[in-house]
C-alpha cells in the first residue's frame, strides 16, 4: 500500500525549504476529479487545475523550467529548443513563507520532488492538516496519496 513510508512530521523543516516546492490546495473533489490551485516561489498567482492531468503538467513545465530536479528522460519534439548551455535561471518572486500559507478547503499538499527518474517522479509529499509525511515513487502514487487523503 502506498501509506507503508508514512512519518509524522519530521522531515516538514527540509521539505519547505526546497528550491522546486509546491504546495497543492485541493478546494473541489467533484466526480472523482480534483480541482484546486498550485502555488510555487516563482509565481505570484495561483495556477488553477481542474482535474489532475492539468495539475501534474503544470507541475511539470515548473521542473522542466527550473531543470531541476533533472528529467532522466527528454521528450521529443519538433520544435527548436534553446541551446542547453544557454539556461535562464528563474528568480523566485513570492517568499516561501506566502507560499506555505496558502490552504484547501479539501485539503493542502506540500511536494517536493526530489528525482526525475524512470520517466516519473520520486519524493515526498506532507498532508499539512495533520502534517504527515509519506514518500512517493512515482506520479500516480503522489495523486494516490493525494486522492486517499483529501477530505470528501
Amino acid at each position: 500500500m502506498v501509506y507503508e513510508n508514512m512519518r509524522s512530521g519530521q522531515n516538514i523543516g527540509r521539505i519547505k525549504a526546497a528550491p522546486n516546492l509546491v504546495n497543492i490546495c485541493v478546494d473541489e473533489i467533484a466526480q472523482e476529479e480534483m480541482k484546486g490551485r498550485l502555488y510555487h516561489c516563482y509565481k505570484k498567482e495561483a495556477t488553477n487545475f481542474t482535474n489532475v492531468v492539468e495539475l501534474l503538467d503544470e507541475m511539470e513545465k515548473l521542473y522542466d523550467k527550473l531543470h531541476f530536479p533533472e528529467a532522466s528522460t527528454k521528450s521529443r519534439s519538433f520544435l527548436r529548443e534553446k541551446d542547453p548551455q544557454q539556461r535562464e535561471t528563474i528568480p523566485k518572486v513570492v517568499e516561501p513563507k506566502t507560499v506555505l500559507e496558502q490552504k484547501g478547503t479539501k485539503g493542502t499538499f506540500l511536494v517536493c520532488v526530489q528525482y526525475r527518474q524512470n520517466a516519473t517522479w520520486q519524493g515526498e509529499i506532507v498532508l499539512m492538516e495533520s502534517e504527515e509525511s509519506y514518500e512517493f515513487s512515482s506520479a500516480l502514487d503522489l495523486v494516490k496519496i493525494i486522492n486517499n487523503t483529501s477530505s470528501f
